[in-house]
């Protein structure tokens, strides 16, 4: 069994398991679990660790420095899991409620499991532990555990890879946390479940929040959603100014395909310290909160597309670098292109990561589907130059296959021409006028004569190949 872990600075974030939540009173730590019903029996768990700041010691290095272990273990004690890494935050003095997030992510049978975590002080050997059970579901439930936000969007080109205090699903990205705080000056929740349904349907979901007592003080109205054969992702959201500060329950009653059944998540209205703590916000490096937070895989991830910017030879001393020295290694390569390093947000990288996550959703191409967008011909031009200021396509016509050809007439004026050799929306680079982009040697005789001609007038350029017979 794997886990995928995350970190990242928090102040009021997400949560909400299938029972009913209880208001944390201070405790060491925060631990919630939210379960997604996978197919063959599999339960895909997320869970959410909070490490309050308060609970660690400053070290010589004016950092927070602690060792995150994490176990699973099912009813006869047999353990599943046992991983532990360590993590680095800068302590926030002036947020006492400021917290570090844990995300945690793997799949489990049906059966009960105890999950267990514990945070152990690098400065001063001081362990602080929780734990929680957790069944895997055998069969496919009404509806997954709820989850609670205070902010649901939709993902954009720039999220392929989720920013500190959010967790990416499917095309929702999500603020997290292991128990909701709302701020009473602007009290707007989120909801997220997934339905599960043999075929399509529609769900009819009431929503309602109640108060420590029981007592119901706000009513919603029945929604009906669309639910696809196997399930859906389901959303809401609910304002609740005029909520005074306290603890309350959203519950949300599931009618589908004939069964019923009810969520519920605990939150919180109060008045906060500051709305995020949020790396960015308090003086440190932007590109060490971005990557800090960052498992190797993740790290790895924003590392691989660097090989289209990187200048020669500076990729070769991030391979077999500990995830700590990762960490500072994309720091610094970023750092390095910061063109304003002093107003907090590095705009290069950040638009280097929108381009990839946009040439992702436009040039994942048929055929190639297990192939990155960004690492196919057209992601990879995109990804150097940019957007192209035109795009001329010809469709096929005899043994010609598909063309686009991309247009740049900003700066120096470049050219290039992709074509469709497979016949299955793959396209390939195979002439340009860019030196460090030649293309394919067998150009011509994949364009053909007619291919050529009909080029050579969109661009206004002779390719050397008008006396060619027609073929």
């Amino acid at each position: 069994m794997n886990a995928v872990k995350h970190a990242a600075l928090l102040g009021l974030l997400l949560a909400g398991p299938l029972a009913a939540q209880q208001a944390p009173a201070q405790p060491e730590l925060l631990l919630q679990t939210v379960r997604l019903f996978r197919g063959d029996k599999q339960t895909l768990v997320k869970a959410f660790v909070e490490v309050p700041y308060r609970l660690l010691r400053v070290g010589t290095d004016q950092k927070l420095h602690y060792r995150m272990s994490v176990t699973v273990k099912d009813t006869a004690g047999q353990v599943l899991m046992d991983q532990g890494w360590s993590q680095v935050a800068t302590p926030v003095e002036e947020v006492a409620s400021a917290a570090g997030l844990e995300i945690l992510e793997f799949a489990v049978g049906p059966g009960r499991y105890t999950l267990g975590v514990r945070v152990t002080d690098s400065v001063s050997g001081t362990v602080h532990g929780d734990s929680t059970t957790l069944v895997g579901f055998a069969d496919p439930p009404v509806a997954s555990d709820l989850v609670v936000s205070r902010s649901v969007r939709s993902a954009k080109p720039e999220d392929s890879l989720p920013k500190s205090g959010e967790w990416r699903h499917g095309n929702l990205v999500i603020a997290a946390t292991p128990y909701l705080r709302l701020p009473v000056e602007k009290p707007e929740l989120y909801y997220v479940l997934e339905a599960y349904s043999g075929k399509a349907d529609t769900a009819t979901i009431t929503a309602q929040v109640s108060n420590d007592s029981g007592k119901v003080l706000i009513q919603g109205r029945p929604r009906r959603l669309a639910v696809e054969g196997g399930g859906s992702v389901l959303t809401g959201g609910m304002n609740l100014a005029g909520l005074p500060q306290g603890t309350y329950r959203l519950t949300l009653a599931i009618q589908l395909g004939g069964r019923e059944t009810t969520r519920e998540a605990a939150f919180a209205v109060r008045n906060l310290e500051v709305p995020v703590a949020l790396a960015a916000g308090n003086g440190t490096n932007p590109d060490e909160a971005y990557f800090g937070g960052m498992t190797e895989a993740q790290l790895d991830s924003a590392q691989a597309p660097l090989m289209y910017i990187a200048q020669s030879g500076e990729l070769n001393s991030y391979k077999g670098l500990s995830l700590q020295a990762k960490q500072r290694w994309m720091t610094q390569f970023w750092n390095k292109r910061d063109r304003n390093p002093n107003d907090g947000v590095n705009q290069v990288r950040e638009d280097f990561y929108a381009l990839v996550g946009a040439a992702d959703q436009q040039y994942r191409e048929a055929g190639r589907t297990r192939v990155q967008g960004w690492r196919t011909d057209r992601g990879r031009i995109f990804l150097r130059f940019g957007k192209p200021d035109e795009v001329w396509r010809r469709p096929e016509e005899g043994r010609t296959p598909a063309l686009e050809v991309w247009r740049y007439t900003s700066g120096k004026a470049r050219w290039f021409i992709f074509g469709d050799r497979s016949r299955l929306g793959t396209y390939l680079l195979v002439y340009s006028n860019e030196v460090t982009e030649p293309g394919k040697p067998d150009w011509s005789e994949l364009l053909g004569y007619y291919g050529i001609q009909a080029v050579e007038d969109y661009l206004g350029v002779n390719l050397g190949l008008r006396d060619r017979t027609p073929r």
